[in-house]
């Protein structure tokens, strides 16, 4: 009988630290939904919050969670043009770059394919000119602010440009689950 309870106390221990362990462990993945934006499906997590675009250009846009200590407003935004519209991929990646006053020095451009898409991304630090709307004559210096961003070429409806601009910590907290998302995109 001792032998057992000594046995069943053992098992109810394992039991016990697992059931303990096992919500760390799971709280670490993020939770993620599947989305789709014109002809592909993106995997983007829970905590960034789906709006209704702020203006015609934009086709999605999500409210990104600020990391402690930062404040304002941060948002992954995702444009469309049309087929062949909105600029070639360069020319998108060196206005991305031209919004810095200065650079660090360190940004990343990255093409990839991820199936039958064509994928540039682009990761870029630096002092940010922010400006309320594209044209605004003057905008405000904001310092140490990055920049992920993409161009999602697909095949025959042309390109989507995705951005997340804000304060390099909250950006920096974002920059696996943008990452994942490019890269784990799918057409049906």
């Amino acid at each position: 009988m001792l032998r057992m309870n000594v046995m069943t106390s053992r098992r109810w221990f394992v039991w016990a630290g697992l059931c303990l362990v096992m919500p760390l462990v799971q709280a670490d993945e993020p939770a993620t939904e599947m989305i789709k934006i014109g002809p592909v499906q993106y995997e983007v997590p829970k905590n960034w919050k789906r709006q209704a675009p702020s203006n015609a250009m934009r086709v999605a846009q999500f409210g990104i969670p600020l990391a402690e200590g930062d404040s304002g407003k941060v948002e992954m935004t995702v444009f469309y043009f049309g087929p062949d519209q909105g600029g070639s991929v360069e020319d998108n990646i060196k206005r991305w770059l031209g919004q810095f006053k200065p650079l660090d020095g360190k940004e990343k451009i990255e093409t990839l394919n991820v199936g039958e898409l064509k994928v540039t991304l682009l990761d870029a630090k630096g002092t940010y000119d922010f400006k309320p709307f594209p044209a605004a004559p003057k905008g405000e210096l904001m310092k140490d602010w990055r920049m992920l961003a993409s161009v999602v070429e697909t095949p025959n409806d042309g390109p989507y440009f995705f951005r997340m601009v804000g304060p390099a910590k909250t950006i920096g907290a974002q920059e696996e689950a943008f990452q994942r998302m490019m890269k784990k995109s799918s057409t049906p």
